[in-house]
């Protein structure tokens, strides 16, 4: 090809000079080797005298140009072009930026579909197209409500209607089988340039597992609530820093006779329930319980709003951030039995020194086994589990696993006895014939004695549950067990010293019986023994 003649726009636009005469790979090196097409669309113009128009990247000049050629005669054709770089430059940008925004679109996890007035699905992402099994191609065109809900109209809950309807955003809570679980759906209005709603932007994100756990949280506040409406134990949640109760159970109310209202008016504070002689113990208690996150457990006197006095046992751990649980019941019928036992020891120690004093070493004794029986007579804190029918621990307090260990979902009977069938003597069960509460007293694994209270219990799913709360009474019972020993004992000397006396005086009568018959007189110088009534 050669140049015949150019005009000055080709020059200035291609900035080529003095090219009349010369041939086109003279005037532009290599240009047969970067744009042969260029010589193919030419020479078929000069060839077949049809015109044609075109774009091409012209590599050796770094343009875009857009090219119209033409035959003026046969063997000749004039070129007619326009540089387009910056047009193309745009396009490739705009290109871009669309190819971004769909990877984009692309790549956010929500389900995503730009909706029309009428419903229609004009563009999804690849999430919403997944979710719905088809390509994002075939979603478009068809209704939301048939390929969501399958409903052959939109729900009353549509947001995308009430969209259109009000140009505002709405957001509702939807869960759909289809899509396989819980979405929170947002539908924002788009507009033309004049402002009217075309359709929407439909938003759906997975809250399912969301769902899920605000649902196991509320079971576990359902089963936790149940737990502390126990009759006979009682539940307060204490503020260390100011001492004061935040929170309790209406057993713990009923016990020390306060209302809720005194509760929530902020008027309970633990020196309220502390005597006075345990003021000091009580603040020594709250620093060992700050320094461990651990009370208990141990007795309390405490005194009610009506000024009684009442002993309960305690047991507690931490919750952090200056906050603590305790849990207590009552063991008032117990220490009136001990009061009831020392007085009937004390009886029998007076009747004991009154007889006699000749019983000091026995004295000493009964003291000394006294002083065994206080030691004997500890009380330890109770233990607390929920058990299902087929025998397996669904729940256990810190005190069941510290006495009888975890039970790994093993059946009661198979970890706390190592046997492979129910044990014959358990009373437990019985609740799940009687549906009424049962007392019992129990021989743990470890031989100590238990004074069991079971309940019927109805879990938050409807489930029949065995509630089980067990005091330790193997020192009450031992002790019970030693002072009816020592009082058969003492029963037995003190016969013995009775008969002894009794016997004393027999002999002493006697004697003094013989005095009164008579005496005689035996004069030895004249050797005569003489007879006196007297």
């Amino acid at each position: 090809f050669v140049y015949l003649a150019v005009n000055e726009a080709f020059g200035r636009l291609t900035g080529l000079k003095n090219v009349v005469g010369k041939r086109a790979t003279e005037v532009i090196p290599r240009i047969k080797e970067l744009n042969p097409e260029l010589f193919e669309i030419y020479g078929r113009v000069a060839s077949t005298n049809k015109p044609e128009r075109f774009e091409i990247d012209f590599k050796p000049l770094g343009l875009y140009l857009s090219v119209s050629a033409y035959c003026p005669e046969p063997g000749h054709f004039v070129a007619v072009f326009d540089d387009i770089s910056e047009r193309k430059q745009a396009e490739l940008r705009l290109r871009q930026a669309k190819e971004e925004w769909e990877r984009t679109f692309d790549s956010v996890p929500d389900p995503i579909a730009v909706l029309d007035r009428a419903h229609r699905v004009r563009r999804v992402n690849r999430a919403m197209a997944d979710r719905l099994g088809v390509t994002p191609e075939q979603c478009v065109g068809l209704h939301c409500h048939e390929a969501v809900h399958g409903l052959g109209a939109p729900p009353a809950f549509c947001p995308h209607m009430l969209t259109c309807a009000d140009g505002q955003t709405h957001t509702v809570e939807v869960h759909e089988e289809r899509l396989g679980g819980h979405f929170l759906v947002t539908t924002t209005p788009l507009r033309d340039e004049q402002g009217r709603v075309l359709g929407s932007v439909h938003v759906a994100r997975d809250i399912t597992a969301r769902k899920r756990a605000e649902e196991a949280l509320r079971a576990s506040h359902e089963r936790l609530k149940k737990v502390l409406e126990v009759e006979t134990v009682g539940v307060m949640f204490w503020d260390l820093k100011t001492g004061h109760l935040t929170d309790a159970n209406d057993t713990f109310l009923k016990m020390t006779g306060y209302s809720r209202g005194d509760l929530e008016a902020h008027l309970l504070s633990w020196q309220k329930f502390a005597p006075p002689e345990y003021q000091e113990v009580g603040l020594a208690g709250i620093r060992k319980f700050q320094a461990t996150g651990r009370a208990g457990p141990y007795e309390k006197e405490c005194v009610r709003k009506d000024g009684a006095r009442q002993w309960l046992l305690f047991a507690g751990s931490s919750l952090g951030d200056d906050t603590c649980v305790e849990f207590c019941v009552d063991i008032s019928a117990q220490k009136n039995a001990e009061a009831a036992l020392q007085k009937a020891h004390d009886e029998l120690e007076k009747r004991i020194a009154e007889r006699t004093a000749q019983l000091n070493q026995t004295t000493e004794l009964a003291r000394a086994e006294r002083q065994r029986f206080y030691h004997v007579l500890e009380t330890l804190p109770a233990y607390v589990c929920l058990m299902t029918p087929d025998y397996r621990i669904a729940f256990a307090n810190r005190i069941f696993r510290e006495w009888f260990g975890h039970s790994l979902n093993r059946k009661c009977y198979e970890f706390l006895f190592d046997h492979d069938q129910p044990c014959e003597r358990c009373q437990t069960y019985s609740v799940l014939k009687t549906n009424a509460p049962h007392r019992w007293e129990w021989t743990g694994p470890n031989g100590r004695t238990y004074d069991v209270f079971d309940f019927p219990f109805i879990d938050t799913d409807g489930a029949r549950l065995i509630l089980e709360m067990g005091i330790d009474i193997t020192e009450r019972k031992q002790a019970e067990k030693a002072l009816q020993e020592v009082n058969e004992t003492l029963e037995q000397r003190v016969a013995q010293r009775t008969a002894e006396l009794r016997q004393s005086r027999e002999d002493l009568d006697r004697a003094q019986a013989v005095g009164q018959i008579g005496w005689w007189r035996l004069d030895t110088r004249k050797n005569v023994l003489t007879w006196s009534p007297e």
